[in-house]
């Protein structure tokens, strides 16, 4: 399957030997309460809470470290 989105290759992160890509565009729900973010390999929402390893749409390996979130701020 082809996506339009295409995410730079950075912000990687090695974790048990697979390299994980750092979410893009993260921000805060506050009517739901959860953090979201942008798949960096496929474009598509992912949620800080039940997708904190991989994406649920295509399975890429991603990661939610050293990201800035507007209105939260850092999240080590």
């Amino acid at each position: 399957m082809e996506y339009e989105y295409a995410a730079t290759r950075n912000e990687l992160l090695n974790i048990n030997g697979i390299e994980h890509m750092q979410v893009r565009e993260p921000y805060y729900n506050d009517h739901k309460g959860i953090i979201y973010g942008t798949c960096p390999y496929c474009g598509y929402n992912v949620q800080r809470v039940w997708n904190l390893n991989f994406c649920g749409t295509c399975g890429g390996a991603i990661h939610w470290h050293n990201i800035c979130v507007p209105g939260i701020g850092d999240i080590p």
